[in-house]
């Protein structure tokens, strides 16, 4: 199993969908193996069952992929050797970038005003006059300082 394999195997068996501005990768199939060892190449994703809607189907898997960082890397993966679902991946990929990127930013913020806030609070300045000297709420300076204790 490599690369070249799951990549052909997700374009004809694969799902990539978006949902509430999230990606999900989803691979349905009879034989529980085959997920498996996509699975275990990937070192991402679950392999569950899913539910009989009748009685003679056989039963059938599903491998999912809902975090986006493991996405990333999954399309990642397969993009150079996928043809089918080429464009729906370079799409999510474009999107999924951005979105972590985004994250990486508000986070870098948030970093900084903990670190203003922290240093106001210790020259004696109450959260309500930290929040007009960085013009932002003061119940939120509050709550952005005590959520690290």
């Amino acid at each position: 199993m490599d690369w070249k394999y799951v990549a052909g195997f997700f374009d004809g068996e694969g799902t990539i969908t978006k949902a509430e501005k999230r990606y999900r990768i989803y691979v349905t199939q009879t034989s529980r193996e085959v997920l498996d060892s996509i699975c275990q190449l990937a070192d991402v994703g679950s392999v569950k069952p899913i539910k009989k809607r009748k009685s003679h189907w056989q039963n059938a898997w599903v491998y999912y992929i809902t975090d986006k960082h493991k996405i990333r890397y999954f399309l990642r993966q397969v993009y150079p050797y996928l043809v089918v679902k080429k464009q729906l991946a370079s799409k999510a990929l474009e999107d999924i970038d951005e979105k972590i990127t985004n994250d990486y930013r508000r986070t870098e913020i948030k970093k900084s005003r903990i670190q203003k806030i922290t240093s106001l609070r210790a020259q004696g300045l109450s959260y309500r006059a930290i929040g007009k000297e960085m013009n932002i709420d003061w119940g939120y300076a509050r709550k952005l300082v005590k959520g690290l204790k």
